[in-house]
C-alpha cells in the first residue's frame, strides 16, 4: 500500500488584509461528503523516452502538422520588407509611424523595429541583423507587426499598440535539398487582409556538446525558493536570453523533494503547447540541478489580478480558454497538473499565458486511472482531494472553475483565513456567481462524475460560455490579447519583483559535505534538451515516471 503523501502547495498574500494558509498535518480533514451547492445568479542529450507516457509526437499535436525532428542546431531568421499592410482607418496613429515586428519561437521572442520604406511597405534590415534561435523541435515561428499609437507613453507601455498583421509558419528546417547553412527566403501571407512578409531562414546544426552554467552569461535575479535561485541569463553563443532555475541537491534530498523535481523535470520535457512554459534545455554539476527554461516576463497572473481587482468577462474568458487548452494537453499525456492558481499562470510579452511549475503533477494517468495523494492549495482543492477519496483528471476542471471565479471577483469562491471553515465551505456553500453562472455551476460540481468534463476537455469547450472561440486559431495563438504586459522589451524584467532583480546575480557553490554515489544516482536521467540522441543521458529510466505515492 502506497503512503499517503501531504503536498500542500503555499500562496501568497494576496492584499493587504487577506491570508491565505497552508496546512501541516498528513492527511486532509475528515469532512463529510456533501450533495453539490447550487450555484446563484448575482449582478542534446536528448531525454530517454518515459515509458510511462504517450509518444510526444501522437496524440497532442496541437493541430501542428506530423513533422521529422531535427537535430539539435541554431536557427537564424532574417526580416526583410513586408507589403501591403492596411493601418486601421479609425485608429490614432503618429504621420509617418513605422511597423515593429514581434518573432516568437518556442515562446522565445525578439523584437526588431523596421529600419526604413513606408507604414504599407517597412523594410528591415535582413541579413545585416539576424536573430538565432536553439532549435530542438519543429515548431511553429510566428511574426506579429504592431504600430504604436499616438498615446503611446511608458506608463501606457505597449497596452494600446495595434497589431497591423501576423503570420505563421513552421521553419523549413527539414526542408528536401536544403543545405546545412543555406538560406531559405519565403513570402509569407497575413492570416488577414492581403499583407505579406518576406523572411529569410538558416539552418546549422551543433555538436551534441555538455552544457554547463560557463555556457551562460549571468543577467538577473529574477527569482528565489527555498532551494535555490532562478536567474534570467543570456546563452553566449545564439544570445537568447532564458530563464534558468537552479536547486540544490543536497536540499531536495533532505527534504524528500527528489521525485517531484524530477516529475517536473519529466512533464517539461514531454509536453509541446503554446501555453506551457517550456524547458529548453536542463543540466547538472555534482552539486545542483538546473532548468534553462523560456524567459517570461510578463508577470504573473496573480499580479496583475491583484492589480485589477477583478477582470472583465471577456478577458477573464481569455485566459480561462487558453488554461484550457493547456490542461486539456496535459491530461492527453497523462498527467494531472493539481496545482492551478495564479502564481503559477505567468503572462508573456504578448499577453499570452504560460502555465508554468510542474512539481505537483501526477504522471501516467489513464482515464480510467485514479490517485488519492492529499495536495494542492487549499483553496483550490476538489472535495474529492480534501476527503482523501480516490480522483482523477477533473480535480483540474475543479480549480480551473474556482480560477474563473476568482479573476471575476479578486478571490476564489470558498475562500477563508481559517482553513477549516474554508474545507467546510467548499462542502456546504453555495457559490454566487457574477456571471458565467452555468458553466462554474458545472465546473464546481461536487460529484466529479457529474462535473462539466468528466468527458473530457471537449465538452467545455462546447459549453455557450465559449461560443464564437475559434479553438484551432486559439491553439494557434492567433487570437491577439486585449491586455499586454507594460514591459518595454522582450528582456525587460520591469514585471518582476525587485526585492529580485536588485541581487547580484551570481552561480553559488553549496556548502556542506559532497553527495555520495548513490544520492548522485537519483539525479540520472536529469541532462536534457529536445533533440538528438543522448551521448549525455546518465539514465535509461525519468526518474520523474516514477509513482509518486
Amino acid at each position: 500500500m502506497f503512503k499517503k503523501l501531504l503536498m500542500l502547495s503555499p500562496r501568497k498574500k494576496k492584499a493587504k488584509d487577506q491570508t491565505h494558509t497552508s496546512g501541516s498535518s498528513s492527511t486532509g480533514p475528515s469532512t463529510p461528503s456533501a450533495p453539490s451547492a447550487p450555484i446563484l445568479a448575482a449582478s542534446t542529450f536528448s531525454a530517454p523516452p518515459d515509458p510511462n507516457l504517450p509518444n510526444p509526437n501522437s496524440a497532442v499535436a496541437n493541430d501542428s502538422p506530423e513533422v521529422v525532428e531535427p537535430k539539435l542546431g541554431v536557427l537564424a531568421v532574417s526580416l526583410y520588407q513586408a507589403q501591403c499592410i492596411s493601418l486601421p482607418r479609425d485608429a490614432d496613429l503618429p504621420k509617418g509611424v513605422m511597423p515593429y515586428a514581434l518573432i516568437d519561437y518556442d515562446k522565445t521572442q525578439v523584437f526588431i523595429n523596421s529600419v526604413s520604406g513606408t507604414s504599407s511597405e517597412p523594410l528591415w534590415a535582413g541579413r545585416a541583423n539576424q536573430f538565432m534561435f536553439d532549435v530542438w523541435k519543429s515548431t511553429q515561428l510566428t511574426v506579429h507587426l504592431f504600430v504604436r499609437s499616438s498615446s503611446y507613453s511608458p506608463a501606457v507601455g505597449r497596452s494600446k499598440d495595434i497589431c497591423v498583421g501576423t503570420a505563421h509558419v513552421i521553419p523549413p528546417i527539414n526542408k528536401q535539398g536544403m543545405k546545412n547553412g543555406d538560406e531559405f527566403i519565403s513570402w509569407l501571407d497575413f492570416d488577414e487582409g492581403p499583407g505579406q512578409l518576406k523572411i529569410g531562414f538558416q539552418y546549422a546544426e551543433t555538436m551534441d556538446e555538455k552544457l554547463t552554467v560557463s555556457d551562460f552569461t549571468l543577467l538577473k535575479v529574477i527569482g528565489q525558493g527555498s532551494f535555490g535561485k532562478v536567474l534570467q541569463v543570456r546563452k553566449n553563443d545564439t544570445q537568447r536570453v532564458y530563464a534558468m532555475k537552479s536547486v540544490r541537491k543536497a536540499k531536495i534530498i533532505s527534504r524528500n523533494e527528489v521525485l517531484h523535481t524530477m516529475t517536473e523535470r519529466s512533464v517539461l520535457a514531454q509536453v509541446n503547447n503554446a501555453f506551457i512554459v517550456p524547458l529548453k534545455f536542463s543540466f547538472q554539476s555534482e552539486t545542483k540541478l538546473y532548468f534553462v527554461l523560456a524567459f517570461v516576463n510578463g508577470g504573473e497572473l496573480f499580479t496583475h489580478l491583484n492589480d485589477a481587482k477583478a477582470f472583465d468577462i471577456n478577458r477573464a474568458r481569455f485566459y480561462t480558454a487558453e488554461l484550457l487548452c493547456a490542461l486539456e494537453c496535459l491530461h492527453d499525456f497523462g498527467v494531472i497538473y493539481r496545482d492551478l492558481k495564479p502564481e503559477n499562470i505567468l503572462l508573456d510579452y504578448e499577453g499570452h499565458i504560460a502555465l508554468c511549475d510542474f512539481g505537483l503533477c501526477k504522471l501516467a494517468m489513464r482515464d480510467e486511472d485514479k490517485t488519492d495523494t492529499f495536495c494542492g492549495t487549499p483553496e483550490y482543492m476538489a472535495p474529492e482531494v480534501i476527503t482523501n477519496s480516490p480522483y482523477n483528471k477533473t480535480v483540474d476542471w475543479w480549480t480551473l472553475g474556482v480560477l474563473l471565479y476568482e479573476m471575476l471577483t479578486g478571490l476564489p469562491p470558498f475562500y477563508d483565513e481559517d482553513k477549516d471553515e474554508m474545507y467546510r465551505k467548499i462542502f456546504s456553500t453555495a457559490v454566487i456567481a457574477p456571471a458565467a453562472k452555468s458553466l462554474l455551476q458545472g465546473l464546481l460540481h461536487r460529484g466529479p462524475a457529474q462535473r462539466l468534463g468528466a468527458n473530457g476537455a471537449g465538452e467545455i469547450k462546447a459549453h455557450p460560455f465559449f461560443k464564437g472561440i475559434d479553438w484551432h486559431k486559439l491553439a494557434q495563438r492567433r487570437y491577439v490579447p486585449a491586455f499586454k504586459p507594460n514591459v518595454t522589451g522582450i528582456n525587460d524584467t520591469g514585471a518582476i519583483d525587485q526585492q529580485w532583480t536588485g541581487q547580484s546575480p551570481r552561480d553559488s557553490v553549496p556548502s556542506g559535505p559532497a553527495l555520495c554515489r548513490a544520492q548522485q544516482q537519483q539525479f540520472a536521467g536529469f541532462s536534457f534538451t529536445r533533440a538528438g540522441s543522448s551521448p549525455h543521458a546518465e539514465g535509461s529510466r525519468v526518474a520523474g515516471s516514477q509513482n509518486q505515492e
